[in-house]
């Protein structure tokens, strides 16, 4: 079972399941109503899940007994397939709690379809991707700091690629994802991956916090710079 979700075939159809089987040829899905119909049906010898999605409506009993499905899940990642934003955001207030819970990674299913596909792709790649509606909140800043002039910092003990670093250096120029896309020469949607990758690698909570890191750096100065969030 490659790729697993938990939960009614209202929250998972079996238009969904085709479509995932469709985009992702090779690919085992399944659906099981529970984690517990799921340990009592698995088959054995059978190829291990990538991902283990379950619906938002698991939620108190994941809560409850997240062991149940961890052991469930293996070596998968655990996903959290939410529609209403306080089910997920209850599931991260979990995790400042008990670190424990901090590895399960979010799946928004109010999305557009190619790009609740996306995201689903970046999962599978073992990406992690930061809904931007859970980001928290941050009050407009504007802070003096210097950046050089398209020469940016070396990786910093490779904690992020060099194109990472590329999009990260003009997010503290404060320009736009369409603008970075065509200075780049990449698709917006392809730097939106990069931005949550960056974020994900540092820990911070949003792109303020990303160009704050940038600017940390002690880049040589070069000309002033206003960042907002």
């Amino acid at each position: 079972m490659d790729l697993v979700f938990l939960g009614t075939c209202v929250a998972f159809s079996k238009r969904i399941l085709r479509v995932v089987e469709q985009e992702f040829a090779g690919l085992d899905v399944r659906r099981f109503d529970s984690v517990d119909a799921m340990a009592s049906t698995a088959s054995a010898g059978g190829r291990p899940a990538r991902l283990l999605i379950l619906d938002e409506a698991l939620g108190a009993d994941l809560l409850a007994r997240r062991q149940a499905y961890r052991d469930a899940a293996g070596s998968a990642d655990l996903v959290f397939a939410y529609r209403r934003p306080e089910a997920a955001q209850e599931l991260l207030d979990a995790g400042q709690n008990r670190p424990c819970y901090r590895t399960i990674k979010l799946l928004p299913m109010n999305r557009q379809l190619d790009t609740w596909l996306s995201v689903l792709r970046l999962l599978l790649h073992g990406e992690t991707y930061v809904p931007p509606e859970l980001l928290p909140a941050t009050e407009p800043a504007v802070v003096a700091a210097v950046v050089p002039s398209r020469q940016p910092v070396s990786p910093a003990d490779g904690v992020l690629t060099q194109r990472e670093l590329d999009v990260v250096e003009l997010v503290a120029r404060g320009q736009s994802n369409k603008a970075i896309a065509a200075e780049l020469k990449l698709s917006e949607h392809t730097v939106k991956l990069h931005l949550h990758n960056i974020i994900t690698k540092l820990g911070v909570y949003n792109r303020t916090g990303a160009a704050r890191w940038y600017i940390s750096q002690g880049v040589p100065a070069a000309e002033p710079l206003q960042l907002l969030s």
